[in-house]
């Protein structure tokens, strides 16, 4: 269980006079601007002569999209705004106690037992935002965990989670335009890269004679790894200063081969401090193209573009709207040619790999920064209180 504000922050608020900081400071104070317009006219945060506001969170474990979606967003919200928030997780749920909140947040959830739950929350007159960033209630062989899904009736219990909730938070188009069937307050959010502070410059510790190629992923991606191991294998073979390296999933196809490295993922703020230290030359997102990943996110490109790491992107629903072709990554094929050509192209042109290395970086700290993220959260959770009659007091 994780309450109150555990997390750190980069990002402190700036104070003084704004009519008379640089340009760049101003552009900086500009989201806190806003927020104080906005608890300017909403008793909903922990303004004077009004307690915080409340939120009980429940996530489907402990993963990084519940990291991404609920920890860290609401953790910035608690040193930031003063609210008050406690996660729990589906397993604790029962006889979780909810006197005193204001709000419930559900995310990736799909038992019965939680939905009987939050069923349950309408009575008590809990307004409550159902969240999700993957499509799990598809009937799908290739969907991960499909058997363990169809036997709890994911897809319908997903379904009524949607329609007896106050409103629906996806962060994908596919994702919006299945839940608006359901739930006519369905909002597409961005999503967090789910890098908390900036990160220092790493030492130089890749040789100049060593060139390192990666893929950073969970532990259920071996098939998507799959589409690139067997063109990764020829082009180790063929250059003996190349270098392949995974953090988190595995690569069975290279397990054992001397130029193959593998790291376990870690904790958030750890993964992205092993992610930058390892200066990754190219960073490969293989994502094959199937119904189950159509609703996905681009958050291998958020990774790697928060990093500043070049990337290679499978040219698929997830990464089409955010890579820029040759601007912000390259997006290939999912054949062998396509991913060869992109890595060779990007092994041998050093001034693209900067180009877009500083490019993505830039457009990462512009649209995944938590300012930006959890103004939207905030925007939806007015919303939701203001539709519901909370806190009218």
């Amino acid at each position: 269980m994780v309450s109150g504000n555990l997390l750190r922050s980069n990002i402190d608020i700036p104070s003084g006079n704004a009519d008379s900081m640089p340009r760049q400071q101003r552009k900086i104070m500009r989201p806190f601007r806003i927020l104080r317009q906005y608890l300017a006219h909403h008793s909903v945060f922990s303004t004077s002569g009004h307690p915080p506001l409340r939120i009980l969170a429940i996530g489907d474990g402990d993963i990084a999209s519940i990291k991404l979606g609920l920890q860290i967003p609401l953790a910035w919200m608690a040193r930031m705004l003063g609210i008050k928030y406690r996660l729990i997780y589906a397993s604790d749920l029962p006889g979780t106690p909810t006197r005193g909140i204001d709000l419930v947040l559900i995310m990736r959830v799909c038992d019965k037992k939680s939905l009987s739950f939050a069923q349950g929350l309408k009575d008590k007159r809990i307004p409550y935002i159902y969240m999700t960033d993957d499509d799990l209630g598809l009937v799908d062989p290739e969907t991960p965990f499909v058997a363990d899904l169809v036997a709890m009736n994911a897809h319908d219990n997903i379904v009524a989670f949607a329609q007896s909730a106050t409103a629906v938070v996806v962060f994908s188009e596919a994702l919006r335009d299945k839940f608006s069937q359901y739930n006519k307050e369905t909002h597409l959010l961005p999503a967090s890269s789910g890098l908390l502070h900036p990160l220092k410059q790493p030492a130089p510790s890749c040789s100049h004679a060593e060139q390192r190629i990666g893929f950073a992923g969970g532990v259920l991606h071996a098939d998507n790894l799959a589409l690139i191991e067997n063109v990764m294998r020829d082009l180790l073979e063929a250059n003996p200063a190349l270098v392949f390296e995974t953090i988190g999933q595995q690569s069975p196809g290279l397990m054992g081969h001397p130029r193959y490295r593998h790291f376990p993922h870690g904790e958030m703020d750890d993964f992205f401090q092993l992610l930058q230290s390892r200066a990754w030359t190219i960073g490969l997102a293989p994502l094959r193209d199937t119904v189950f990943n159509a609703a996905k996110t681009d958050n291998k490109y958020r990774t790697y573009a928060s990093v500043g790491i070049p990337g290679i992107y499978s040219d698929v629903a997830a990464f089409k709207k955010s890579v820029r072709d040759r601007e912000t990554g390259l997006l290939a094929d999912n054949t062998p040619q396509a991913w060869r050509v992109a890595i060779e192209t990007l092994l041998e042109d050093a001034s693209l790999r900067r180009s877009m290395a500083q490019a993505s970086a830039e457009d990462a700290k512009r649209r995944f920064n938590l300012t930006t993220i959890c103004l939207e959260y905030l925007r939806v959770f007015l919303s939701v209180l203001e539709m519901s009659g909370v806190r009218a007091r």
